[in-house]
């Protein structure tokens, strides 16, 4: 199965492609560690756990109607949003 058929099947994530990627090029023991450690998911579950984090961080700025807060945590998830 090809990389790019196994990600549009959703049997792989965008995180472990590039992991793949960065197995085929890895020059060194430590590059190919890394490599393996993306392709296992490592990265999807750090992004996971810093994405909940955010959620949740909005949800309470949202709650406490601190709208300084909100606007920032829309800035670092990249949207434009201006809370009332």
């Amino acid at each position: 199965m090809c990389v790019l058929q196994a990600y549009s099947n959703k049997r792989m994530d965008l995180t472990e492609v590039e992991g793949l990627g960065d197995l085929i090029n890895a020059d060194t023991e430590a590059q190919r560690k890394q490599a393996l450690s993306a392709m296992g998911g490592f990265k999807r579950k750090k992004l996971d756990a810093w994405r909940e984090a955010m959620i949740k961080a909005l949800a309470y700025a949202l709650k406490n109607n601190n709208s300084n807060r909100v606007n920032a945590i829309y800035v670092c998830i990249g949207l434009t949003h201006t809370h009332e």
